[in-house]
């Protein structure tokens, strides 16, 4: 059975331009070529690690729209299809990230609702949760701070309380940054105490997503 897919209308990104080694429409996406995905996305996120403000943003944004997005038009069955949506979300999540840092927030935000869309269409909540958590920190940049309580509740809802503590911990921890720039003393400490309790509740066997694996009681404090 084939995978739902995701419609193209509204993608963000650059005007195409056909090359001669980009995928035509309906090739095979195989097992090996979501694991290419996985290792380019992986090169992206320690380039930005290291060097931040959008390095290499132009090359992310070209292997997405020439290599990962077209693999969206191949053929696959339901899980590889699953994989596949996932992989480009990460991409995706990463385009918005880069240009969140040099400033391009309304091109970021485009970024953003695509990587959620693609999450849900591969099923990952958990996914899905770290894209609105990078919105509601964007919000809270931009000063929007009803929109990032919203964002972080919204992946609190998404992953319910079966989500490993740690990535408990993050969300509430997003969520009292918003209340911070609210002013809402009392929900932001209410927030706090629940990551708190949740950072607590965290054991070294538990199964966290590679997103919420360095968060801890020095990331918590420094959130703020």
């Amino acid at each position: 059975e084939a995978a739902p897919r995701v419609p193209l209308q509204g993608r963000p990104g650059v005007p195409r331009q056909r090359t001669q080694t980009e995928r035509g429409p309906g090739q095979k996406v195989t097992g090996g070529d979501i694991s290419a995905l996985r290792s380019v996305s992986e090169l992206f996120r320690a380039l930005d690690h290291a060097y931040g403000g959008g390095h290499a943003r132009q090359a992310l944004v070209r292997y997405l729209e020439h290599e990962a997005e077209p693999m969206l038009r191949g053929t696959y069955g339901e899980q590889t299809g699953r994989r596949l949506f996932c992989a480009v979300a990460d991409l995706t999540r990463l385009a918005g990230w880069t240009s969140y840092d040099i400033a391009a927030h309304g091109l970021a935000q485009r970024y953003f609702v695509q990587a959620l869309r693609l999450s849900q269409a591969a099923g990952d909540r958990m996914y899905g949760s770290y894209v609105l958590v990078t919105m509601s920190r964007q919000a809270v940049y931009l000063g929007h701070g009803r929109e990032a309580v919203q964002l972080a509740r919204v992946a609190q809802q998404g992953v319910g309380p079966s989500a490993p503590p740690v990535v408990q911990a993050l969300l509430h921890a997003v969520e009292a940054r918003g209340h911070g720039v609210l002013g809402e003393i009392r929900a932001c400490t209410g927030s706090l105490v629940r990551a708190e309790r949740a950072l607590e509740a965290a054991r070294a066997g538990d199964d966290v997503p590679h997103w919420a694996r360095l968060f801890d009681e020095a990331q918590l404090a420094d959130e703020f």
